[in-house]
């Protein structure tokens, strides 16, 4: 059924202004490659998975970070606070959630941080972050209401492409890291290269290759190690 008050909503956030307004703009213009349009977001988020990326991470001072879909960069700033040495990359659909991460970096940062506007990692290199996170970014909140397929708003056809380019940016022996998606990893082609690292508390609903809703399990796996090529 369609919702006759969204156009009211929509005005109602565009005449507000802030990141209500970024919201309800790209709802109404739906960039190419555009998934989950909220913005919501805060420092050290998901700290059970921040825990288990430290544990896992190279121990190398030179790391090359990326945060896919990180809104204003909160995301960023985080991982600038664990890793103080590392080169980190921020991606985001929005220009103007770009530009406001670019108003908060601190100049002391600049040199070592970056913020991208685009709709996937297709601009990255392969194999060329030692870690990947991707945070509520392969989901849609309309998938939380009882949703039973994915189909008409995000479909798995038009997630996995997206996902297996971002995957492709790991090095070998890099994390992946994936948390509050409606799509797992290991259904993507992509994981046949990785391997989970840790499984926690399962927040997002499933939605498998044919679009239909997944089974509720207890865990789900968020942290996975690409693997070295094999040898000889």
């Amino acid at each position: 059924m369609a919702d006759l008050l969204m156009p009211v909503r929509l005005a109602w956030r565009l005449a507000r202004g802030g990141d209500r307004a970024v919201t309800a703009w790209l709802v109404l213009t739906r960039p190419a490659g555009l998934m989950q349009p909220d913005g919501v977001t805060v420092a050290d988020r998901n700290p059970r998975l921040l825990r288990a990326i430290q544990a896992h991470s190279p121990d190398r001072a030179d790391l090359s970070l990326l945060s896919f879909g990180g809104s204003i960069g909160d995301e960023v700033f985080t991982l600038r606070r664990l890793y103080p040495t590392a080169r980190i990359t921020g991606i985001d659909i929005s220009r103007a959630r770009i530009a406001r991460c670019r108003e908060r970096l601190p100049a002391a940062e600049a040199a070592r941080t970056r913020f991208v506007v685009a709709n996937s990692a297709a601009g990255e290199g392969r194999a060329c972050h030692d870690l990947v996170v991707a945070n509520s970014v392969f989901r849609h909140h309309a998938l939380d209401d009882g949703a039973v397929s994915s189909a008409r708003i995000l479909p798995f056809a038009r997630v996995e492409p997206v996902m297996n380019r971002l995957a492709a940016t790991v090095k070998p022996g890099g994390l992946f890291a994936l948390r509050h998606a409606n799509f797992r990893f290991e259904d993507m082609a992509a994981a046949a290269e990785f391997e989970p690292v840790i499984g926690l508390t399962r927040f997002a609903v499933k939605f498998g290759r044919d679009d239909r809703r997944l089974p509720d399990a207890p865990i789900e796996h968020c942290l996975f190690r690409r693997r070295a090529p094999a040898q000889g």
